[in-house]
């Protein structure tokens, strides 16, 4: 009889390691999948930046004072 709740018991135990474990493994893939996002925003964002950076200035026809060049 004992070893039948030993048993139990450790069948209970270890299904609660399973589920904690389970739910950490739901944790991390939400908030890699969170990360994962953000970094894909910040990398467009930036790919945005530099292609305004990246664009050349028109030139004007006039230097400072406002007398065509």
């Amino acid at each position: 009889m004992f070893c039948i709740s030993a048993s139990l018991a450790i069948i209970s135990i270890v299904q609660r390691i399973a589920n904690a474990v389970m739910g950490l493994e739901s944790l991390i893939s939400d908030k890699s999948a969170e990360l994962n996002y953000l970094f894909s925003m910040k990398l467009s964002l930036t790919v945005r930046g530099s292609l305004v950076r990246a664009q050349p200035q028109e030139q004007s026809l006039t230097n400072n004072w406002g007398f065509f060049i």
